[in-house]
């Protein structure tokens, strides 16, 4: 299988959305496909705005 593109995780800084993705972004679970993660923390308005705006 190929190198796949990134991964971007993004969530708010609150415990339980970092605990949901804290596996992923430790690499002690596999994401198959893709090269790389990217984690991103910002609040959730940016979050909300990015992907109404940005369509990130």
């Amino acid at each position: 299988m190929g190198e796949g593109g990134i991964l971007t995780i993004a969530h708010t800084p609150d415990a339980d959305d970092a605990f949901m993705f804290y596996g992923i972004v430790a690499g002690a679970v596999e994401i198959r496909g893709f090269r790389r993660v990217r984690h991103v923390i910002e609040d959730i308005e940016t979050l909300n705005r990015w992907l109404v705006e940005e369509g990130r």
